[in-house]
């Protein structure tokens, strides 16, 4: 198997691993070695959803708010339709001692009548430094992009002055390819 990486516009890498083919016939949706994949998205080049918000580069590929004004980066998410979300990593810095500061990720869907759902919220855990937190979907999230949309949001606690000790660094989806309905 190969793994290959692929950085695509506003900071997005995909990451998946290709193996040999298999015959459509023979092939067992969830088995790890067959159909299972990993889409990476980090904030470099992501647009704050406030104006008057501002992001910063901090430690290697991660990000953290740059002006006093509360704000968050929201990633629109392009999904294959048909397969599934089954468990979201996010990596994030968070030196801040104190645990009513903190970065927060959301994996929100949202119908095409504008009711949003948080799916997936993760908070940094505290004073652990470059630290990373897997949340399993249970159930997994079937991508259906004809019903809804679907987006990270990537925020903090807002009770702090500007710091470079909270950041967000990448949100990891785990997908797999379901059969057809």
């Amino acid at each position: 198997m190969n793994m290959f990486k692929i950085i695509l516009p506003f900071g997005f890498m995909l990451a998946f691993t290709v193996a040999a083919q298999i015959p459509e016939g023979s092939k067992v949706y969830g088995d790890p070695s067959d159909g299972r994949y990993l889409l990476t998205y980090t904030p470099e080049g992501v647009v704050p959803s406030n104006s008057q918000t501002a992001f910063q580069k901090g430690t290697d590929e991660c990000y953290y708010r740059s002006q006093s004004a509360t704000g968050s980066l929201v990633i629109p998410l392009q999904l294959p339709d048909d397969h599934r979300i089954q468990g979201v990593r996010y990596e994030y810095i968070d030196q801040i001692v104190n645990s009513s500061e903190y970065v927060e990720m959301k994996l929100n869907t949202f119908d095409h009548f504008g009711v949003l759902v948080n799916e997936v919220i993760i908070q940094s855990s505290g004073y652990t430094g470059l630290d990373d937190q897997f949340v399993q979907v249970s159930p997994p999230i079937d991508v259906r992009n004809a019903l809804y949309s679907y987006h990270i949001e990537l925020t903090d606690s807002g009770n702090f002055p500007v710091t470079s000790d909270l950041q967000h660094c990448s949100v990891t989806l785990s997908m797999s390819s379901i059969p057809a309905p």
